[in-house]
């Protein structure tokens, strides 16, 4: 079961039972990675190797992301400022998919890490691959730059609210601030 508890006191608590979302019975289901929209509508639910993006008003399951084969294993989700854009990383490609289409708009990458964010504007993501990160044109996947000081995997990446500046987390135990301004950071692209 998942759990959601309510922000606010007049709100009411509401209990998502996962089985009841599954098109097959499973007994061995794994939660895997969870989202809200912006909006607080819509919840993104990696169940297993699929994604549900669950409807928080009408309490139905409105798309649905499904694994395509054993290699191409759907791995984290996180949406973008406006909610209508998910990012997932599938088979190694960062995918964007557009929500209200229900249909894959593009691929950023070949990133193997996990870890996505939108930028507050939502026009960059970033991505990483173990100890690199990547910035893309979140519209036309154009890659914008490359983010490389981490010895070790980077576990953890988002951006100040203001979209100027990034940090990250690494496996190698530091915390690093990369300034988006920086004439001298916005001539790497590498790759």
């Amino acid at each position: 079961r998942l759990y959601l508890f309510g922000i606010f006191i007049e709100r009411e608590n509401k209990i998502l039972n996962i089985h009841k979302l599954l098109t097959k019975p499973s007994t061995n289901v794994f939660l895997r990675n969870i989202a809200f929209s912006p909006d607080g509508n819509t919840i993104a639910i990696q169940i297993d190797d699929r994604i549900l993006l669950w409807d928080m008003t009408t309490e139905k399951v409105t798309f649905t992301l499904e694994q395509i084969d054993r290699n191409t294993r759907i791995k984290g989700v996180v949406f973008s400022p406006d909610g209508y854009t998910i990012a997932t990383r599938r088979g190694g490609e960062v995918q964007l998919w557009d929500i209200q289409r229900q249909e894959h708009k593009i691929t950023l990458s070949k990133d193997r890490g996990v870890p996505l964010a939108f930028s507050p504007e939502g026009k960059t993501i970033a991505t990483c691959d173990y100890n690199r990160v990547r910035l893309w044109n979140a519209v036309s996947g154009i890659l914008l730059n490359t983010l490389a000081g981490h010895a070790g995997t980077v576990n953890g990446v988002a951006f100040s609210s203001d979209g100027k500046t990034i940090v990250t987390i690494g496996e190698d135990g530091t915390v690093l601030l990369w300034d988006l301004t920086s004439q001298h950071l916005n001539s790497n692209k590498e790759d």
